[in-house]
């Protein structure tokens, strides 16, 4: 995959939002896997993404870890 050419925008917000949607492909949207593999912070990520700079569509619901009755995927109630 080719990730830019001449024409593309060079717009942060815009680069941010195309990395956060790669981190969530190469980790199945796992949010805590993608954040870390863009060396942000989980917290970091959900406040870009109340922020609207990143949207994380592709993004894993949370499972209940039935023994425990914790969230899984580093979601917390």
């Amino acid at each position: 995959m080719e990730w830019f050419n001449e024409t593309d925008s060079l717009s942060f917000e815009l680069w941010e939002q195309r990395l956060a949607q790669e981190a969530l492909r190469r980790t199945q949207g796992d949010i805590p896997a993608a954040a870390e593999l863009m060396g942000i912070s989980r917290a970091s990520w959900y406040q870009k993404i109340r922020n609207g700079s990143i949207k994380s569509e592709n993004a894993t619901k949370p499972e209940q870890d039935c023994d425990s009755g914790h969230l899984k995927n580093g979601f917390s109630k």
